[in-house]
């Protein structure tokens, strides 16, 4: 079954499943992502994180035992930050109204909410709890909404602080990310007059320098 374990500093995430888990997971995210009439850059922004499962799924990530000394299974996993896997999680269940779902569709998307939930409150109870009434009421992105601005804010989260201080950073960055807060606008108006400079959208626009290391 999949499971999963906040990261120790407070940075995200980290999803566990055996290869039936993951490549159930990837199917449903990589279906809703693809089906229907998604805007290019939401489809783009949540394959993302078909591509991170795909990636756990391939054992390229993390692996991890679970189980009593004499019956220990080896579960694959792979970690993603909070800015990025809560937004995605929001988007997928949104657009998973949009879409002809079945049972196990379902049954993933349920797991998943719950594996973010509980490591939501298994970091902080008191912040996760909040962080989680966030993701289930996060506001759709707007058609036009610069995605970018998601992985600015990862980078902000990330290096601004490492644990119990960091992770009491996520609902401020989760409402950062509304697509009518003031810091999105802000940032939007920023990569517009970019973008007119560079006679490009402001979709074109990504950031290239390397992440330094920071702990997870």
């Amino acid at each position: 079954m999949l499971t999963s374990a906040p990261t120790k500093q407070g940075a995200g995430i980290t999803l566990y499943g055996d290869y039936f888990d993951l490549e159930a997971l990837h199917a449903t995210t990589h279906k809703i992502a693809t089906e229907g009439f998604m805007e290019e850059r939401a489809r783009e922004f949540l394959l993302s994180l078909a591509y991170d499962i795909r990636t756990a799924k391939e054992r390229k990530r993390e692996e991890r035992k679970f189980g009593m000394a004499d019956s220990k299974v080896k579960y694959c996993g792979v970690r993603i930050l909070w800015p990025h896997f809560l937004p995605q999680l929001a988007m997928l269940r949104h657009y998973a109204g949009y879409r002809n779902t079945d049972h196990r569709d379902q049954a993933c998307l349920y797991l998943l909410e719950d594996c973010a939930i509980t490591s939501l409150l298994a970091f902080d109870a008191k912040v996760g709890s909040e962080a989680a009434k966030l993701l289930l009421n996060f506001p759709p992105f707007s058609n036009d909404y610069i995605f970018e601005f998601c992985t600015d804010r990862a980078r902000k989260y990330v290096f601004a602080s490492t644990g119990q201080k960091r992770f009491k950073n996520l609902p401020q960055t989760l409402r950062a990310m509304y697509w009518f807060s003031p810091e999105y606008k802000a940032f939007s108006v920023e990569m517009e007059t970019a973008a007119k400079e560079k006679n490009c959208t402001p979709h074109d626009l990504h950031q290239v320098a390397e992440w330094p290391n920071f702990r997870w």
